[in-house]
């Protein structure tokens, strides 16, 4: 089974300190790394995975205001 995470609108300032590392990681520990694939989706369908090496946070990338809400 494959979960997605869904991104919903909260503070700017979440997306402003929070990394997408960080923001994996509360998936990771949310519903556990074998759950899912490692991919999470913003509202837009825009598809970012997991990637050590790129210390962005979500505003960086676009995601102005996020948190992980929703397992599908």
């Amino acid at each position: 089974m494959e979960f997605a995470i869904e991104i919903h609108h909260v503070d700017s300032d979440y997306s402003k300190t929070t990394t997408l590392n960080d923001f994996i990681k509360q998936a990771d520990d949310a519903i556990g790394k074998d759950k899912y694939m490692g991919y999470f989706y913003d509202t837009n369908g825009i598809l970012f995975t997991r990637d050590e090496n790129k210390p962005l946070t979500l505003g960086d990338v676009g995601i102005d205001n996020a948190r992980v809400l929703k397992f599908k």
